[in-house]
């Protein structure tokens, strides 16, 4: 709202408005910062995609669980931090779109949720052999037995929205119906897909490791 804002006072200026006109120029610099930072978004965003693309099946399995995961986390942190209750206009609102229910979104219960997202995080992504100098701090099962964890937790979540959409405890008149089935349970779905993969592939990649790995160190 403040770029859009910000611009219209720009065209204003320039096109006779009020105040003082802006030189042209300046309005041509102000379209192409935007311009570039957009640029810049792009070929960051097209570099990621080609190296996610490299790695192995699992690892990219494990990179877009951790992802979600990882967004998860940050809006809590969001939240959190900030007092705001984007994108609802209140926390009452928030609370029965995400969890169909009156819930407290207050810091106290945040913070923990937010620190349990970043775990879950880390143990994906060490899962995934994509943090080597993490998974040599932690015992061996521990990233497997949290991936299991997180499997079971977002099937739990899935099966419990196909009942939402089946109308079973809730309504197509809330906002929480049409979340849960376009968003929330897919995203759930694709988790626990993502989970299965990781946890059928990554057993090869630690053997053959093992298999590998010179004796005697």
């Amino acid at each position: 709202m403040t770029i859009t804002r910000g611009y219209a006072q720009f065209r204003c200026r320039v096109e006779g408005g009020d105040g003082d006109p802006v030189p042209r120029g300046l309005l041509r610099v102000w379209r192409a910062r935007w311009h570039t930072v957009a640029l810049l978004a792009w070929w960051t965003w097209r570099r990621s995609w080609e190296q996610l693309m490299r790695l192995p099946a699992s690892s990219r399995a494990g990179a877009v669980v951790a992802l979600i995961l990882g967004a998860d986390c940050a809006m809590h942190l969001f939240w959190a931090t900030t007092g705001n209750s984007w994108p609802a206009t209140s926390f009452r609102s928030l609370s029965r779109g995400l969890l169909n229910g009156n819930f407290p979104f207050t810091p106290r219960v945040l913070f923990p949720l937010a620190a349990i997202l970043l775990a879950a995080t880390l143990m994906v992504l060490t899962q995934a052999g994509l943090l080597g100098g993490l998974s040599a701090r932690l015992p061996a099962r521990l990233p497997r037995l949290a991936t299991i964890g997180i499997g079971a937790a977002v099937l739990i979540r899935t099966i419990a929205g196909v009942f939402w959409v089946a109308g079973i405890g809730s309504t197509t008149t809330s906002p929480f119906y049409w979340l849960n089935l376009f968003l929330y349970t897919p995203a759930c779905l694709v988790m626990f897909a993502g989970c299965v993969v990781l946890l059928r592939s990554a057993p090869h990649r630690a053997g053959t490791s093992a298999r590998i790995a010179p004796r005697g160190f």
